[in-house]
């Protein structure tokens, strides 16, 4: 429908145009030969024509053209007026499809969060195991000094202090795993290093209860400009893939390496485990939305796809993947931070 309308709206232009071009060759042939003289000598040597039937006939002609200019001109705006209505109604359209689309990538990404939650809950469950057995057994030691009657108030005062230094870690760790779950919708500038390695002591419970040794090398620290807890997030979907592609394939000496640099325009992370690699069979589909290669109770497919979107959707990065000499590589490039981000 539209190409048909815009045929028809360039065919006016063109008649328009070549109507015009005729014209001023008539024009130019007639004045240069005296077409009208020549015409008067010719109806004079035949009488049988009268020059007011030829101007008639060129009277019927000119009204005949103008009639068909109207209609072409009246088509036109016919085609202007639906072109219109139907811009208008694409418009109404993409609009809708829009928000269909950026309300099904808030489902997507509260589903996501969801399926990181149980982990994320055991990781705070085996960070406070240690202080917690560490407060039970000062308080078992306070009880033991009051027994003996050798409880002072140095012992006393060293004890509190112990207590109050656990209990403010355990207070930190809320505070990371809240923040984690906390969406900010305000672009900022931030550093890559402090949101990896938020990153890390998120995960590093995990990955040590499975011995897996996470390492991190910064060759820059530079800042960017997105959204520091949804880049927490995508990170912590690839290092939990390469978790559980390493838990799969049973490897004795299991590591994930992650990188820190810059170059001229974007900040990177790169992540790096010894899995064996991905399958590439299965490589150009891994960011598709609800692909997996895991059992139904072990992962919906929908967190290497979010934080594609999160990183190129939200925060105008790159993300790319593709396999090394024993593993498997993981690339986020995000803009750096300037002026311009503002």
């Amino acid at each position: 429908m539209p190409e048909e309308l815009y045929r028809n709206k360039s065919k006016v232009k063109k008649d328009i145009f070549y109507s015009v071009i005729t014209i001023a060759i008539m024009w130019y042939v007639f004045s240069t030969y005296d077409a009208f003289e020549i015409i008067m000598e010719y109806t004079e040597s035949y009488e049988y024509i009268e020059l007011d039937e030829l101007l008639l006939v060129f009277t019927f002609i000119g009204f005949i053209s103008t009639w068909f200019a109207i209609r072409r001109i009246m088509d036109s705006y016919k085609v202007n007026k639906d072109m219109g209505e139907l811009n208008q109604t694409l418009q109404k359209r993409i609009k809708i499809e829009q928000t269909k689309q950026e309300e099904q990538a808030s489902i997507l990404l509260h589903q996501s969060r969801h399926a990181m939650m149980g982990e994320m809950i055991e990781n705070i469950a085996h960070q406070w195991r240690q202080p917690l057995s560490a407060i039970v057994l000062i308080n078992s030691n306070i009880h033991m000094f009051y027994e003996l009657g050798e409880l002072d108030d140095a012992f006393m005062k060293k004890s509190l202090e112990k207590s109050e230094l656990l209990t403010q870690s355990m207070s930190e760790t809320i505070d990371d795993f809240k923040n984690f779950f906390k969406v900010k919708k305000t672009k900022i500038s931030f550093s890559l290093e402090e949101s990896v390695l938020k990153t890390i002591s998120l995960a590093k419970t995990t990955l040590e209860q499975h011995q897996i040794d996470i390492s991190l090398e910064v060759e820059q620290t530079p800042a960017v400009y997105g959204y520091p807890n949804e880049l927490l997030h995508a990170v912590l979907n690839i290092v939990f893939n390469a978790k559980d592609a390493l838990l799969e394939n049973a490897i004795s000496d299991a590591a994930i390496k992650i990188t820190i640099g810059s170059n001229e325009k974007y900040g990177f992370v790169k992540i790096q485990d010894n899995a064996k690699g991905i399958p590439k069979d299965i490589l150009e589909h891994i960011f598709d939305s609800y692909f997996t290669t895991k059992d139904d109770d072990k992962g919906t497919g929908i967190g290497l796809y979010m934080s594609k979107l999160i990183v190129e959707e939200n925060m105008s990065g790159k993300i790319e993947a593709k396999n090394i000499t024993d593993g498997a590589q993981f690339l986020i490039q995000l803009p750096l931070f300037t002026k311009k981000s503002l």
